[in-house]
C-alpha cells in the first residue's frame, strides 16, 4: 500500500513506496525536506480527523473543490455541476420529477432511486475552496471512518535536489582609463563649468577682488572701484530688467513700479517667478556697492591708525644721547626741520642739567618737553591797513619741561610762553612781514626758553626746591 506524504513547506502531495517510511525527503517544488510518516500497525488503522463527505459520491472533499448547501450537505464540484444541470432540466419541464439517480442526500453508486429533493434548497452556502491546503488534522473520538483514497495519479518518488551552489565572481580589476577617456571627463567637467550662470562667475570674480581689498592697502583703492563699478552695473542690470517685464504687462504698471512708491516691491513679490532672477542680480549690485564701502572703510581706518602710530612713535623717540636721561620732544610742526629742532632742544636741556650736576641717584630721569600754540591777550598785534588799526591777541608757543625719575614721581615741572618781539607786532603795508617771518620770529626763541627752564632743574640732593615753578 502507497504512502501518502505532504510537504509540511507547501502542501505538495506525494505517493510514496513503502520502503521510504521513516526517510527525509527533498520536496520537487520548493525544495524543503521533509519526513515521511512510518507505517502504522495493521491492528492501529489510522483515523483521519473531522472530514467533509460528499452526500452523492461519498468522497472526502476536504482537500478538494467543495461546496455546502443550507441544510449542511458537502457536494464535490462534479456533482454540484450534475445536480446544477438536473435543476436546469426540472426547470424547464416544470414538473416536479425525482432527481435522477445519484443525486442526492445518500445516494450510492448501485445506480437506487434517490429521495425527491427540492433543488432550490441546495443553494450553496460556501464558495469552492481551490486552494491546495491540506486537510484538516485527525481530531481524537471521532467515529468516522476514512474513505478509501481515489486514485489521483501515479506515485511519484520525491528524489533528492542537488542544490548547486554559484561560484563567487571574480573581481574584475580596475582599467586604466586611457588618455581618450580623460580627455572626454576633461571636456565634460569643462562643459559642466561653462554651463554655470553668468552671475556665479560676476560673483566669483568680485569675491576674488575683495579679498585683495581687505589684503592688500596697495590693492584696497582699485578694488573699491572695481567693486562700485561692478555693483552699479548689476543693479541696473536688474532694475531695468524689471522695468521691461512691468511694461509689458501694462503702461500703467510700468509707470505705477517707476514712480509709485513701494509698488515696486508688491509687483516682485506678485510676480516672483517671473522677476526672482532679476530682483537677484539687483541684490548682488548692492552687495558689491557695501563691500567697496567696507574696503573704503578699512582703508580709512588704517590710514588713521598709522598717522596715531607714527604721532604716539615721534613723540616718544629718545633724543638722549645720555644713558641716564630720556628725552621725548613734542612739536608741533615747526616751520624749520622738525628732527633738527627736537635735536637742539634735547642738546641744550641735557647741557643744562649736566652743568648743574643734575642726575638720578638711582635708575633713569625721564624728560618731557612740548609746545603748544596758544594765544596771548594782554600782547596784541597792531595791523594797519588803509589807515585802518586792527588789534587782536599776539600769538604765542606754550613751553613746557616735566621732568619725572623711574618711579614716575614729577620732581620738576614749569612752563614758559615763546613771544614775538615788539617789533614784529606792528604790522603795516610797509612792513610786508609774512606769516613765515612771524612764525620764525615765534620759534626763535624756543631752544632758548628750555635751556633756560634746565638751568632752574634742582640737583638730586636738594630736597627743599620747589616742585612745580612757573615764570613767565
Amino acid at each position: 500500500m502507497p504512502i501518502r506524504a505532504q510537504c509540511d513547506n507547501c502542501g505538495k502531495v506525494y505517493n510514496l513506496p513503502d520502503e521510504s517510511a521513516g526517510k527525509r525527503l527533498r520536496c520537487k517544488q520548493c525544495a524543503v525536506a521533509f519526513t515521511v510518516p512510518s507505517l502504522a500497525p495493521a491492528a492501529e488503522a489510522p483515523t483521519l480527523g473531522p472530514q467533509k463527505i460528499c452526500v452523492v459520491c461519498n468522497q472526502n472533499v476536504a482537500g478538494r473543490p467543495r461546496t455546502k448547501d443550507q441544510a449542511g450537505n458537502y457536494y464535490c464540484r462534479s456533482c454540484y455541476e450534475e445536480k446544477a444541470r438536473a435543476r436546469e432540466q426540472l426547470a424547464k419541464s416544470r414538473v416536479g420529477a425525482a432527481v435522477p439517480a445519484g443525486v442526492g442526500a445518500g445516494g450510492g453508486d448501485d445506480g437506487g432511486e434517490g429521495e425527491i429533493i427540492d433543488l432550490a434548497a441546495l443553494e450553496p452556502t460556501e464558495q469552492f475552496d481551490d486552494s491546495a491546503q491540506p486537510p484538516p488534522p485527525p481530531i481524537p473520538d471521532m467515529d468516522l471512518v476514512a474513505p478509501p483514497i481515489p486514485d489521483m495519479q501515479e506515485p511519484m518518488l520525491a528524489e533528492p535536489v542537488m542544490l548547486e551552489v554559484p561560484p563567487k565572481p571574480k573581481k574584475k580589476k580596475k582599467k586604466k582609463k586611457g588618455a581618450a577617456a580623460k580627455a572626454a571627463a576633461g571636456d565634460s567637467a569643462m562643459d559642466k563649468i561653462k554651463a554655470l550662470p553668468i552671475e556665479l562667475w560676476i560673483f566669483a570674480v568680485c569675491a576674488v577682488v575683495f579679498c585683495l581689498g581687505l589684503l592688500s592697502s596697495s590693492m584696497a583703492g582699485t578694488a573699491s572701484t572695481v567693486l562700485s563699478l561692478v555693483g552699479t552695473g548689476c543693479g541696473l542690470w536688474g532694475d531695468i530688467a524689471i522695468i521691461f517685464i512691468a511694461f509689458s504687462e501694462g503702461t500703467v504698471t510700468g509707470l505705477m513700479v517707476l514712480f509709485l512708491p513701494f509698488y515696486g516691491l508688491v509687483f516682485i513679490i506678485t510676480r516672483w517667478s517671473e522677476v526672482s532672477r532679476h530682483f537677484g542680480r539687483s541684490m548682488l549690485g548692492l552687495l558689491f556697492i557695501i563691500c567697496s564701502f567696507v574696503i573704503t572703510g578699512k582703508q580709512v581706518a588704517d590710514h588713521v591708525v598709522g598717522a596715531l602710530k607714527e604721532s604716539q612713535e615721534k613723540r616718544m623717540q629718545d633724543f638722549s644721547t645720555d644713558p641716564s636721561y630720556v628725552i621725548h620732544v613734542d612739536l608741533p610742526a615747526p616751520p624749520t626741520d622738525e628732527t633738527a629742532m627736537k635735536q637742539n632742544i634735547a642738546a641744550a636741556i641735557l647741557d643744562s642739567l649736566k652743568q648743574h650736576n643734575v642726575k638720578p641717584a638711582e635708575g633713569k630721569y625721564i624728560i618731557e618737553a612740548s609746545v603748544r600754540p596758544d594765544l596771548d591777550l594782554k600782547n596784541k598785534i597792531t595791523i594797519t591797513r588803509e589807515g585802518r588799526q586792527m588789534k587782536m591777541p599776539s600769538p604765542k608757543l606754550v613751553c613746557t619741561l616735566q621732568i619725572s625719575d623711574s618711579a614716575e614721581d614729577v620732581i620738576y615741572q614749569q612752563s614758559k610762553d615763546s613771544l614775538p618781539d615788539p617789533a614784529m607786532r606792528e604790522v603795516s603795508d610797509e612792513t610786508k612781514k609774512s606769516g613765515d617771518d612771524f612764525q620764525k620770529e615765534l620759534w626763535k626763541n624756543v631752544v632758548s626758553e628750555f635751556k633756560t627752564m634746565a638751568l632752574q632743574v634742582p640737583a638730586a640732593k636738594d630736597k627743599t626746591a620747589p616742585a612745580d615753578a612757573k615764570s613767565k
